[in-house]
């Protein structure tokens, strides 16, 4: 029997770096994988890549109204919710004097903000 078989799991980032293998492990482990993100050819390419019982949810995990939508999604498809993965994650370089607002408002909204709403 598979470790993970039959339990639905949401890897946030699943289309891409660390994230698209976790969700690539737990299909093999015979989970309902979703992976969520908002580049919409990526992550149905992604899901190619992964295999077995995967579904691409596209939304920016930093609105709340995306995640409300998103956990909709799979409540009505799998009617549950046993594994999340916040593999969603940004990291664009630059010096301090470099940095604008901009740009920690990007990091701060996907390395925090959306970590915290979708636990």
């Amino acid at each position: 029997m598979l470790k993970l078989e039959g339990k639905p799991a949401l890897i946030t980032g699943g289309g891409s770096g660390s994230g698209i293998a976790v969700a690539r492990r737990f299909a093999q482990e015979g989970a309902h994988v979703f992976i969520a993100g908002r580049r919409e050819a990526q992550f149905a390419e992604a899901a190619t890549r992964i295999g077995g019982r995967v579904e691409a949810i596209r939304g920016y995990v930093t609105s709340t109204a995306n995640l409300t939508r998103l956990f909709e999604t799979i409540h009505a498809r799998a009617g549950r919710l046993d594994i999340l993965v916040n593999s969603s994650s940004v990291a664009e370089h630059a010096s301090l004097k470099e940095t604008t607002e901009e740009h920690v408002d990007r990091a701060f909204g996907l390395n925090v903000r959306a970590m915290v709403f979708t636990v």
